[in-house]
């Protein structure tokens, strides 16, 4: 049987306790009631396949349903502003602190708990934008903003882990090796 160890979330399986990585999560869970203003802070929400459970977004379509921010470049802004740290000042759903941003891509997918959500934009900016031009909610964090669709429904809660990858595909992924590499030697037993 061929075993293969594959590292989730950027830790190696057999990797020590004391060696592992911060587990991401979710700090805030936040909700607009008007466009282009600040969120606030509910702490939880439901999330459904037409969106975040009252938001200014729910149930208008499309795909960018969900709205997240690093932790780390929110925290940056406030120290270089002299702002006072505020949750959803920049109109977010979710402030994910410990991942990657720069490793996101569209197509990423993201557990938190039972909700599956996948990345469909990177950033707030460009053309679509121009409705924005002049306010300042948005405007500081553009580059930093992931957009995503909610595949699976469940519930949003602050302090939630926060995978980038969904640990289904994990598996199934695994799996698909590990058969590639049956059918491969396969293939090479016959030559």
């Amino acid at each position: 049987c061929i075993a293969k160890r594959v590292a989730v979330n950027g830790v190696n399986s057999n990797t020590s306790g004391r060696m592992r990585q911060k587990m991401a999560k979710i700090l805030c869970v936040c909700i607009s009631k008007e466009r282009k203003t600040c969120s606030q802070n509910i702490h939880e929400c439901e999330a459904d396949l037409q969106g975040l459970v009252g938001d200014v977004h729910y149930g208008m379509g499309g795909r960018k349903q969900v709205s997240l921010l690093p932790y780390e470049k929110v925290k940056e802004y406030f120290e270089h502003s002299g702002e006072d740290f505020r949750y959803g000042r920049f109109g977010e759903n979710l402030l994910v602190e410990g991942i990657d941003w720069n490793s996101i891509a569209e197509g990423n997918r993201f557990r938190c708990g039972d909700v599956l959500l996948e990345a469909v934009r990177i950033g707030a900016g460009g053309p679509a934008s121009d409705a924005y031009k002049g306010e300042k909610v948005c405007t500081p964090m553009e580059p930093w903003f992931v957009f995503c669709q909610i595949l699976e429904a469940g519930r949003l809660r602050e302090g939630e882990s926060f995978s980038n990858r969904d640990e289904k595909y994990v598996i199934l992924q695994q799996w698909a090796e590990y058969y590639d590499v049956i059918a491969i030697s396969k293939i090479l037993k016959t030559i």
